[in-house]
């Protein structure tokens, strides 16, 4: 999907005053011509929901990536935590034939 993400931190914690309510994954790396990209997705938003799943670790958000691939939707809704605001992004993915 063209970004990469990593479980939260207690650097993010501390640094971005998040408590342990806080859940989700933060992105890592967006290729900037790619799906992600072209949605919006940037590096340090945290991620909330994907289409219907929420992302609450890295285990979850595999989960929804390959729900996607299995289902194959012609888009995606994000949900993101951008600083102290929430962003709704849409995913438009080319699926390969």
């Amino acid at each position: 999907f063209e970004f990469s993400a990593r479980e939260i931190t207690f650097a993010d914690r501390t640094g971005r005053r998040w408590g342990k309510e806080v859940v989700g994954c933060v992105v890592d790396w967006v290729e900037p011509s790619g799906w992600a990209g072209f949605a919006g997705l940037g590096q340090g938003d945290l991620l909330i929901r994907i289409a219907d799943k929420e992302i609450r670790d890295l285990a979850t958000l595999k989960e929804a990536l390959e729900d996607l691939k299995k289902n194959r939707p012609a888009q995606v809704p994000i949900m993101v935590r951008r600083g102290i605001q929430t962003a709704f992004l849409s995913l438009e993915p080319q699926w390969e034939e």
